[in-house]
């Protein structure tokens, strides 16, 4: 990081895809993106993504490490689906740690 930036921590976010109700479609193979919004700053759009796994499938939970700079309290969060697979994917909930602050 470069000199004078916040010190570093690492996040853990949770992406649980619903598992029921009317479509058996939930789930999404479209790339998702996220940008965490924090009292000192966001983390800037980027994706969740984890090498060889299906992720985001109907009633699972996605669990994602990323290290970046202290964002402070959480005050909010943007998720984009982006992809050419016109699909219904529904984000049950994010849960979001910073290892000492939980955020649902």
């Amino acid at each position: 990081m470069p000199q004078g930036a916040p010190p570093a921590k690492n996040y853990t976010v949770s992406v649980e895809t619903r598992s029921g109700g009317l479509t058996s479609t939930y789930g999404t193979d479209n790339d998702v993106f996220i940008n965490i919004v924090g009292k000192l700053g966001d983390s800037n759009m980027f994706q969740l993504k984890q090498k060889g796994k299906n992720l985001f499938e109907k009633g699972k939970t996605d669990v994602f490490e990323r290290t970046m700079a202290d964002l402070g309290d959480l005050l909010g969060v943007q998720i984009e689906k982006r992809g050419k697979i016109n699909d219904q994917w529904h984000m049950q909930s994010i849960a979001i740690s910073d290892g000492t602050r939980h955020y649902r």
